[in-house]
């Protein structure tokens, strides 16, 4: 089992590739502990209308990652502020 926690900040009016999903059994967790926005997804083409809302309730998911895993990629829409979000990964790796 390994436990990978962290925060990462988002530059202003960016999308960045942030953690690795790695692949086989894990759970995520991600939360917002500031006030900017922050939205999750899966794709470089993420943004405000399809990616997962980053708020201060914690979001998780369980699952079983095939292939490679997936890279969670941040979107923050904010022009002035840099936004921050919270993640706590378990997987078998």
């Amino acid at each position: 089992m390994t436990l990978a926690m962290g925060q990462i900040q988002v530059p202003a009016a960016s999308t960045i590739p942030t953690i690795m999903i790695p692949p086989g059994s894990v759970s995520a967790t991600f939360y917002n502990p500031g006030i900017v926005p922050v939205f999750l997804g899966t794709s470089k083409a993420i943004s405000q209308t399809n990616g997962l809302v980053c708020s201060a309730v914690p979001a998780s998911f369980e699952g079983w990652m095939t292939g490679s895993g997936a890279v969670i990629y941040a979107c923050n829409t904010s022009a002035t502020l840099i936004a921050s979000f919270n993640y706590l990964i378990d997987s078998d790796q």
